[in-house]
């Protein structure tokens, strides 16, 4: 452990106090997200009073001691285990991007974290499906390789859920040859 157990006795505290918040003082069956994103920093000051495997800070939150920890600040919140998951839930949401705040790629990296935050992984996804949603529908070029690839994941995932039971086998058997004969034809 790498601080006190009085810092840890006090951050413990601090952190229950911030979920009490979080979870009684917001409006309509929803979490205060101000006093949520509060809980999420001192849960990161809690980690880093604690070291992983490598001797390292503990940000991913897996030694046994800093869960313990945890489930002292849990309880101190009065939180019952079916509290528990969807305050749990909410509050790596908000830990994931307080850490790509506060620490940088190349920690990130070492931790084996993407530098990039869930959110920003969800925008680039939707941008990517609607461009292959346009490239469906309205017929537009495929522009790079890595296009081509998504494309064509797309296509195996489609080809995975035809229901075999009931598609006609000389229609699926059309269908493969016409793939097969794509594959392997170049365009210029």
């Amino acid at each position: 452990m790498a601080g006190s157990d009085a810092d840890v006795e006090t951050i413990v505290r601090k952190l229950g106090e911030a979920l009490i918040k979080a979870t009684r003082t917001g409006e309509d069956g929803h979490y205060n997200t101000a006093a949520m994103r509060d809980a999420a920093g001192y849960t990161i000051d809690l980690r880093e009073l604690f070291l992983n495997k490598d001797g390292l800070p503990d940000y991913g939150g897996r030694s046994w001691p800093y869960r313990e920890a945890m489930n002292e600040a849990l309880d101190y919140a009065r939180m019952g285990s079916d509290e528990r998951p969807r305050v749990m839930s909410t509050l790596r949401y908000h830990i994931s991007n307080l850490l790509r705040e506060r620490l940088t790629a190349e920690q990130l990296a070492d931790y084996g974290m993407q530098p990039v935050t869930a959110i920003e992984r969800q925008r680039e996804d939707r941008k990517i499906r609607a461009r292959m949603a346009r490239i469906a529908s309205r017929g537009d070029r495929i522009s790079s390789v890595s296009e081509a690839e998504i494309a064509l994941r797309g296509v195996v995932n489609l080809l995975r859920n035809i229901e075999r039971a009931t598609a006609e086998d000389t229609a699926l058997d059309d269908l493969y040859s016409s793939i097969a004969a794509a594959a392997t034809e170049r365009t210029g």
